[in-house]
């Protein structure tokens, strides 16, 4: 017998796992490719959800299935979701993309067609801020078609008479457009049960209560009787039930809507962080669930290479960049420019209308400008309005409470002011703004720019024309006058003359 010497064949390991690699690769687009057609075929049904609940939802497919083929090598998530769609979601000349939020009571609830939840949500792409503007369900509005009504009701009338729902939705987006001043892109529409089958389908979701509530009176569903909520202070789960009952109940130290509304923007960042939480994304079960939810429940006018877009960039927003505000009626506070009128003028009903129209000044158009103004600058200059620079109110006149009174004005817009007075002189005929520079260890002006900053713009609206100086002189630099200010205003007698033409920017309640 003869043996013949053979060299053994060196096995090409880095070829073997180049082409495992590859194969896993297509199967995991295919798979989401097989996803996306099924959920495509959801938006041809007429359900709902709210768009937080989605684009979360989705960002936990397309988020899961990055961190599945990362661990694998280094894959982009972009390629799998552009492989598939490609489509960006509209925006607007500052690249926001803008959202209707619209919440009713749905099947078995009274009024089940009411907009009890009204929210603006706009997307700031540039700076990665996501501002939320919540309107009050009993504000009073007019409108061609049903005269004078709540505005909570404007969705229902229209279903009604059109018996269409996106025609009902555009129609109440429209209205929305009119007191606001924002063009709102998208719609969403959620109720009651969706919402608690959507925080079911995550598990529960984790928050920290700030306030404990005890509402004796919240509504038995199918009755009318009350089933008892009752909530501690404190970190929790909760499941979609207490969810729901934690966003719907009045019963607080604040009371009312506008604390409501706080504790939905609240929820909606917990339901945020739970959705793109790893123990979601890790979870067969929970997705499942989630996009059962989806199936059963959504409707919204974003179609799916939009929905998409939503999910890659849903993670790149951090909760702490999330800011919420109420139109309310506390003329002291941000957002305070409603009036609750007499009961009696309006057939019995409660109702808000804005502040200075309840004097009976302003023409129809003109009803809802101080609205526009602030939400526009919140929106619009978030980082901005978030920082509130404090400033500092000098009356520099004889006429005496110049500086409360736009202390007041200067609150209801949103600005913070720290201190106000009078000035040392009392003479000055034109109004200066003071800006107080900062330096750097070695003597160098840090705000170069201070007169870019949209601060000075926004001041424009409530004062005459000014001027802004760096140098602050002796009288008001930081060795001789004491305060926190960043811009010290001192008010001239042509604040006197601008107040006079402008009521509309100075108006009180008692």
């Amino acid at each position: 017998m003869n043996f013949q010497a053979k060299k053994i064949r060196r096995i090409n390991w880095a070829k073997k796992r180049k082409t495992l690699l590859s194969t896993l690769n297509d199967l995991i687009i295919k798979f989401l490719q097989f996803i996306f057609k099924l959920i495509a075929s959801a938006f041809r049904t007429k359900h709902f959800l709210p768009i937080f609940l989605v684009f979360l939802m989705f960002s936990g497919l397309a988020y899961g299935g990055y961190k599945t083929i990362e661990f694998i090598r280094n894959f982009s998530a972009k390629d799998v979701v552009l492989s598939v769609l490609s489509q960006k979601i509209k925006t607007d000349e500052f690249n926001h993309t803008n959202f209707l939020l619209v919440g009713v009571g749905g099947d078995d609830h009274d009024g089940e067609n009411l907009t009890d939840v009204l929210k603006i949500i706009s997307i700031d792409h540039s700076n990665k801020y996501i501002s939320m503007v919540s309107i009050p369900r009993d504000l009073w509005v007019k409108t061609p078609e049903f005269k004078g009504t709540k505005i909570n009701e404007l969705f229902a009338l229209e279903k009604t008479q059109t018996d269409n729902e996106a025609m009902a939705i555009d129609f109440l987006a429209k209205e929305i457009e009119k007191l606001s001043g924002i063009n709102i892109h998208y719609k969403i529409k959620i109720d009651f049960q969706s919402f608690k089958n959507a925080v079911n389908a995550l598990g529960c979701v984790h928050i920290d209560i700030p306030e404990a509530i005890y509402d004796p009176t919240y509504p038995k569903d199918g009755t009318y009787g009350f089933d008892p909520f009752k909530i501690n202070t404190g970190p929790q789960c909760i499941d979609g039930e207490t969810a729901l009952k934690y966003a719907r109940t009045r019963h607080t130290t604040a009371g009312g809507d506008f604390s409501r509304s706080e504790r939905q923007v609240l929820l909606i960042k917990a339901i945020k962080d739970e959705a793109l939480s790893s123990g979601v994304l890790l979870s067969p079960t929970k997705l499942t669930k989630l996009y059962a939810t989806f199936k059963q429940d959504v409707y919204t006018d974003l179609n799916l290479d939009e929905l998409v877009y939503l999910a890659k960039i849903a993670p790149k927003f951090n909760s702490n960049n999330i800011m919420s505000v109420n139109i309310n009626d506390a003329p002291y506070e941000a957002g305070g420019f409603l009036y609750a009128p007499p009961q009696g003028n309006y057939n019995g009903a409660f109702v808000f209308v804005p502040s200075y129209n309840a004097l009976g000044k302003f023409s129809s158009a003109e009803i809802y400008n101080e609205i526009k103004i602030f939400i526009n600058f919140f929106v619009y200059q978030s980082a901005t309005y978030e920082a509130k620079t404090p400033l500092h109110i000098l009356n520099g006149t004889k006429t005496p409470g110049l500086a409360g009174d736009l202390l007041y004005t200067l609150s209801r817009y949103g600005l913070k002011v720290a201190r106000y007075g009078n000035a040392f002189e009392v003479s000055m005929e034109n109004t200066i703004i003071y800006f107080r520079p900062s330096y750097d260890e070695q003597g160098n002006l840090i705000e170069e720019n201070f007169l870019k900053n949209p601060l000075i713009n926004y001041l424009q609206n409530f004062l005459p024309p000014f001027t802004v100086q760096s140098s602050v002189g002796t009288a008001y630099d930081q060795n001789n006058f004491d305060t926190k200010a960043k811009y010290i205003i001192v008010l001239g007698q042509d604040f006197v003359d601008f107040k006079s033409k402008h009521p509309e920017l100075f108006y009180f309640w008692n």
